[in-house]
């Protein structure tokens, strides 16, 4: 994230509390443009689409931002297209979602929202209704991903088209999250020999999402995805399989464009060090409810310490283990043990960082957390409040009083 004064991060805890997300615009801006000018780089402008995954970072304002930006959003529930609707965000939108019912289909059918679908069933459905259909296929050396077709099963989808007379536009897959180069590469090459040798009719070919981010790193250049080595690769390859000109190219970037555009601030209500131990008790008013894939893909982010006037401690001489405010044992930010100042005071904060990716979008209910204010610095350094902090009833906001009968 860029550089937060500390005036930001005194105004925002001032008006919002703790724990409390702080989105960068400008981080943001920067990541999308570091994508683009690697297509344009490799000769690929125009030719390429970026949409992100809407579950990436489920705020609606962002979206809008990158909508401003010509990005689309790739959605996979009635639920995310209701969301952005209602705010407004008039983005360009495709499905990619599991496994639907014939009235969850219908949905998107209706809306003329462009949908790529899992099964032979749902394709003659869809295929049906719309011309405007796509279709994921597994074409991972395993054939074991939960949805897309399956090399055997390309063959019904090519009768289903001629049993209605109709093709599908667009071939979707899916490389696998936390990709590297040489992975994305290989899956890249091996959609190629499938448009070629299945599906040689489509008019798109969406490469799917996965890019990896490195969280252990601390430049930006280090920590993104190599685009440029990425879309040099494609642009060979486009040339080896003679890909048609006209075939547009569409990409999914969620974690390398969120990010590092987020940080959670969180307040130290507590240290203790127990006898005869050298590692710090860190007590927050954070949760892993608040951010649980850290915890699930045991994942440290880098931290910033402040003390209580807001000023930086970068002394890292001691050891922390950074815990939940809730009765859970295994309650702690993220796992392991941290290296700290050797002394974190109560009253101060901890910033963890790059957490703008599956972050406040991924908060559990469970032990009755509240949801955190998510807090936007504009481009032109504003500060703005996106989401309010959850009220502490937040839990049974949709239970009856009294319950109704049926």
């Amino acid at each position: 994230m860029n550089k937060m004064e500390t005036n930001h991060y005194q105004k925002i805890v001032e008006t919002c509390g703790t724990p409390t997300f702080v989105y960068s615009e400008a981080t943001l801006l920067q990541n999308v443009q570091r994508i683009k000018e690697a297509i344009k780089w490799s000769d690929l402008e125009g030719r390429v689409d970026i949409n992100a995954a809407y579950f990436a970072n489920s705020n609606p304002h962002l979206f809008g931002m990158l909508a401003a930006e010509k990005i689309g959003a790739t959605v996979q529930r009635v639920e995310e297209v209701e969301q952005l609707r209602k705010f407004s965000v008039d983005i360009p939108m495709v499905v990619s979602p599991g496994v639907l019912s014939d009235e969850e289909l219908n949905y998107f059918l209706v809306k003329r929202i462009p949908i790529n679908v899992n099964l032979p069933e749902e394709l003659e459905f869809a295929l049906s209704a719309s011309k405007n259909t796509g279709l994921r296929i597994d074409l991972t050396p395993e054939q074991n991903q939960r949805t897309g077709l399956k090399i055997n099963e390309f063959k019904d989808a090519l009768e289903i088209c001629a049993k209605l007379g109709k093709e599908f536009t667009r071939i979707h897959t899916y490389p696998g999250t936390g990709s590297d180069l040489h992975k994305l590469v290989d899956h890249a090459e091996r959609v190629f020999r499938g448009y070629k040798e299945y599906f040689p009719f489509v008019k798109q070919v969406d490469l799917g999402g996965g890019f990896a981010f490195d969280y252990d790193k601390s430049s930006p250049e280090d920590k993104h995805f190599a685009w440029k080595a990425y879309f040099s690769a494609i642009g060979n390859l486009l040339q080896r399989y003679q890909i048609p000109k006209e075939v547009q190219l569409s990409i999914e970037p969620g974690r390398d464009l969120f990010a590092d555009v987020g940080e959670l601030i969180v307040r130290v209500n507590r240290v203790h060090t127990r006898k005869n131990d050298l590692i710090q008790r860190v007590h927050t008013d954070g949760s892993y409810a608040l951010m649980p894939s850290a915890a699930i893909r045991t994942r440290q982010h880098k931290l910033k310490f402040l003390d209580y006037k807001f000023r930086e401690d970068t002394d890292r001489s001691s050891y922390a283990e950074l815990n939940g405010c809730t009765t859970l044992s295994s309650d702690r930010i993220f796992p392991g043990i941290v290296k700290a100042p050797i002394s974190v005071l109560k009253r101060g904060l901890i910033v963890i960082k790059d957490i703008g990716a599956y972050g406040a979008c991924q908060h559990l209910e469970f032990l009755n957390t509240r949801p955190a204010a998510e807090v936007l610095i504009t481009k032109e350094g504003h500060t703005k409040i996106l989401t309010k902090r959850g009220d502490y009833t937040d839990r049974t906001r949709y239970t009856l009083q009294p319950p109704e009968r049926i």
